[in-house]
């Protein structure tokens, strides 16, 4: 999801005399990463907070100082910043949230549902796991890459850069573990960060997000991400911080992953927020 953000970042050390040390882990169920076995603590093997404690038990792990500089997440990862703002907002500087959304939108529940049954296929649970791995998750990234990267966004347009991107991230979904897709489908179903506590419980405050000691936040998204709704839920968001310095960044003809499609305009915004730490 990365590839093209780390070259830029490691290329600025020589040209600007500036270091950055980058950190990319795989969310559980995805990428290289497992997901852990059930557990009689949690009902579920993920969901947004567990996401966020996984980046607080990795920094602990490595012995890697904190306050770090930033936390960065988009989508589903996007979400479990916001969730790390919210329970461990004394572990970072700042929080880069993009092309997210604080709690499941209205309806989407039921949208995630319709997707886990397109990749699940037939009912039958034997022929429904191998129909899920061989065909089902081909099906899905189908219909995500599209809505991903839509009419306008580089990776839509034609060109052979776009087409090779679009296609690298197609065929990213279709190694995505079936277990893990569900499990990261329905955390994304059901989920509201807003009320996070530092113990990872939600409290009748509807604002305990926005009391992250978290001093430097910024919120991005393509300017294409469903249809300019995501944006402005964003933009909205950024408005409800008073203590902490607050920015929304659009980034023009990108979609859901505007450091895929769009990542010289992505890093560049994200370059000139560091520099105001």
């Amino acid at each position: 999801m990365w590839s093209f953000v780390i070259p830029y970042f490691l290329d600025l050390r020589s040209s600007e005399n500036t270091t950055y040390n980058i950190l990319v882990h795989s969310q559980r169920g995805h990428g290289l990463s497992t997901l852990p076995p059930t557990s009689e603590l949690h009902e579920r093997r993920t969901t947004i907070p567990l996401l966020a404690t996984d980046i607080a038990n990795i920094l602990d792990a490595l012995s890697i100082p904190t306050p770090v500089c930033a936390v960065i997440g988009v989508s589903q990862g996007g979400a479990a910043t916001l969730a790390f703002a919210a329970m461990f907002g004394d572990k970072t500087k700042g929080i880069v949230a993009c092309d997210t959304a604080p709690r499941t939108p209205a309806g989407n529940k039921e949208a995630w549902e319709e997707r886990i049954r397109l990749v699940r296929g037939p009912e039958d649970p034997v022929l429904s796991e191998e129909y899920a791995k061989d065909t089902g998750m081909g099906k899905l990234a189908k219909v995500t890459v599209p809505r991903w990267f839509p009419p306008g966004s580089l990776c839509c347009s034609g060109a052979a850069e776009g087409e090779k991107q679009a296609r690298w991230v197609e065929e990213m979904i279709m190694r995505t573990d079936v277990d893990g897709f569900v499990e990261g489908a329905r955390a994304l179903g059901d989920y509201d960060v807003l009320s996070l506590t530092p113990t990872g419980v939600a409290s009748a405050d509807n604002e305990a997000l926005f009391k992250t000691t978290a001093e430097q936040i910024l919120l991005l998204a393509g300017s294409l991400d469903g249809g300019g709704k995501v944006g402005k839920g964003l933009q909205g968001l950024s408005t409800k911080w008073n203590s902490q310095n607050t920015t929304f960044v659009e980034i023009a003809d990108a979609g859901h992953l505007p450091m895929i499609d769009s990542p010289a305009k992505f890093c560049e915004a994200l370059k000139q927020w560091l520099g105001t730490f």
